[in-house]
């Protein structure tokens, strides 16, 4: 099928992504937040934005909004199951993750209109972020399919997923947090989280090698990006049917700024504390769980196997 070809369209908005503290556009490039539509409207004129430029294709979207965690992927299932030909995510990569735990592995498309703090999906896929720009790509653009990571058989993720301090933070930086502090939140919970949190190594194997290794900090990478438009995994390809694996080994204060600045330029993979690899599948050992987090939403502490799922997402591209 085209994408032009789309009759049936349910467009899904999460009405409080992005709504905390905005930052002047120059402030969220200097940040590493480069992709995400800036524009301070209510989600009534979203909505009206998003119905008249679908109009230009003479098709009317249904619309659905959410009012509570999980309710994007409840929708996007029913959808599913309704054989709706794509559904539109409007909001950050949380809301992006709940579609895409609806719709992996069928042939229901994903499209997405990036209106959160870090859009990493956004900047991974090189998506416009302003509404016309992004409905155009939903009926002009091309078809692939892409790589999803998932955690215990059970999470989906099309980004990343991180093992550790990152996870704490994430909880942390909750929704309470991000409605008043918006791209801020990360920054403060991040500070506030270094003096909680019990740093514990982190052992695990890769694709069931007997050889077992550990570190501080893990991240599972399917695409190059973190927090928006920072590198963090520059061989990661969402599309190569690989996980991309970075341990960071050392927790000291000085160390986890160095992997901030080092994130922040690009320059992980060159940090003399990390170490990188690429599989199929990460199992962690040992009795005690971990903070875990897919695409920025975090998900529980336990133990984890992580694993590959090649062509597992349907999504629409420029």
């Amino acid at each position: 099928m085209k994408v032009n070809d789309f009759k049936k369209i349910m467009v899904i908005v999460n009405p409080n992504a992005g709504k905390g503290c905005k930052a002047p556009g120059f402030l969220r490039k200097l940040l590493g937040f480069r992709h995400g539509n800036t524009e301070n409207i209510s989600t009534a004129q979203i909505i009206e934005k998003i119905l008249l430029s679908f109009l230009e294709y003479e098709l009317v979207p249904e619309i659905f909004t959410s009012s509570a965690p999980g309710d994007a992927e409840k929708e996007a299932r029913r959808c599913v199951q309704r054989n709706y030909d794509a559904l539109i995510a409007v909001g950050g990569d949380g809301t992006v993750n709940e579609v895409i735990n609806g719709i992996a592995g069928t042939n229901t498309a994903l499209g997405v209109i990036p209106f959160g703090t870090a859009n990493v999906f956004a900047a991974q896929n090189n998506l416009p972020s302003d509404i016309a720009g992004a409905c155009k790509v939903v009926m002009s653009g091309k078809i692939i399919r892409l790589d999803l990571g998932c955690i215990n058989g059970e999470r989906y993720f099309a980004c990343m997923a991180g093992i550790g301090f990152d996870a704490y933070v994430i909880k942390k930086a909750d929704r309470r947090m991000k409605k008043i502090f918006g791209m801020f939140s990360y920054f403060f919970a991040m500070i506030f989280s270094y003096f909680s949190y019990k740093f514990e190594d982190i052992e695990f194997e890769i694709d069931s090698q007997p050889l077992k290794k550990n570190g501080k900090l893990l991240f599972v990478c399917n695409g190059p990006y973190y927090g928006g438009s920072m590198l963090m995994a520059p061989k990661a390809d969402p599309a190569d049917g690989l996980l991309d694996i970075c341990i960071l080994k050392k927790s000291g204060i000085f160390s986890l700024i160095s992997y901030v600045i080092a994130i922040y330029r690009g320059t992980l993979h060159k940090n003399k504390n990390a170490e990188y690899w690429q599989c199929g599948k990460i199992s962690l050992c040992g009795k005690t769980g971990h903070p875990v987090h897919a695409d920025a939403e975090y998900i529980g502490v336990f133990p984890a196997e992580i694993k590959i799922c090649p062509g597992a997402l349907k999504t629409i591209i420029p």
